[in-house]
């Protein structure tokens, strides 16, 4: 019966923080954020992938570089705009209507 209950309990949470309201804005990055973040990860993944030892070294050892490619995404997706719905609508088909969905 638990185990019935935690899909339930997980989809609750997913919901209830899809609809909480932010009370606090986001705050805006500098233009051009999101281009040097991408920078910066390409630089370190190649780097990494290219096996250069001096870059990876310069950018803090194969540890420093995997703990920099996780600030700079995370920079990356907090300079995106936050997502808000507008609108909705329903579809519908008649294939469906004699199954009783």
């Amino acid at each position: 019966m638990a185990s019935a209950r935690r899909p339930l309990d997980r989809a609750r949470t997913i919901l209830g923080n899809w609809t909480n309201a932010d009370p606090a804005p986001r705050p805006i990055p500098p233009p051009g954020t999101a281009a040097a973040a991408r920078r910066e990860i390409a630089r370190i993944e190649q780097a990494i992938l290219g096996m250069d030892d001096a870059a990876v070294e310069e950018l803090g050892g194969l540890n420093g570089c995997l703990h920099r490619l996780v600030e700079m995404r995370a920079l990356l997706r907090s300079s995106l705009p936050g997502g808000v719905i507008h609108g909705h609508s329903v579809w519908g088909s008649n294939r469906f209507s004699e199954g009783g969905i």
